[in-house]
């Protein structure tokens, strides 16, 4: 997985930015080089596997992340479960501070549930582009959790505009990272027609969740790949 991490450390005392670009003086320089100096520090560390190598929240002696340049996900998991105030004390930095993890595009990532680190006051939400499509309005238990917090682009078979139906859903199919089907019960002619282009959907990363029966099967076995 291509990722980067990014670390932002800032003060309360926000005022200093201010009196910092207005009147340019010595102390705050070597303040802004010290912020500089910690901010490389916990980006190397966190670069490392840690000390020791397979650390818990309760052995830690050295905060890391990586194994084998690659993200632990289990060690972002303790990362984010270990006490905010001990981290900075682990690190050797005054500042507060927030990690976050983004892919080649800037994209914030989610890594084993895990958005962000650092400050408690900031927070990193995970953006995703989603779709949700159903059949049956007493079969869309998804529905409320799909809308509200993944704010999902909604499809439903009996929508008046086709736009919203299944045929809308997969003319747009390339424009989302997950989409999830919820006891779909696909008819038979759907089902041949769009196999195809959800296989490529899977094959060039796209995240298919399906939830209940994909197809009537009509007395085949249908298979598929996700």
């Amino acid at each position: 997985m291509d990722f980067a991490i990014g670390l932002l450390l800032f003060t309360f005392t926000l005022v200093v930015y201010f009196s910092y670009t207005n009147n340019f003086q010595r102390q705050e320089k070597d303040n802004l080089d010290v912020l500089l100096n910690d901010a490389k520090a916990v980006s190397t560390s966190l670069a490392l596997p840690g000390y020791p190598l397979d650390w818990n929240n309760d052995t830690v002696l050295r905060i890391g992340i990586s194994n084998d340049q690659e993200i632990n996900a289990t060690k972002v998991k303790q990362f984010k479960q270990y006490n905010y105030t001990m981290s900075k004390a682990k690190f050797g930095t005054q500042y507060d501070y927030v990690v976050f993890f983004t892919n080649d595009k800037g994209e914030v990532l989610n890594i084993n549930s895990v958005c962000a680190v650092g400050y408690p006051l900031v927070n990193a939400s995970y953006n995703i582009k989603a779709a949700y499509y159903y059949q049956d309005p007493s079969d869309s238990f998804l529905k409320d959790f799909m809308n509200n917090t993944l704010n999902a682009d909604i499809y439903f078979k009996n929508e008046n505009n086709d736009i919203y139906k299944l045929e809308g859903l997969m003319s747009n199919i390339s424009k989302y990272s997950l989409i999830v089907f919820e006891h779909p019960l696909l008819s038979g002619g759907d089902y041949n027609e769009y196999y195809r282009e959800l296989n490529n959907y899977t094959a060039s990363g796209g995240f298919f969740l399906i939830s209940g029966e994909l197809a009537t099967s009509q007395g085949r076995v249908l298979i598929f790949k996700c």
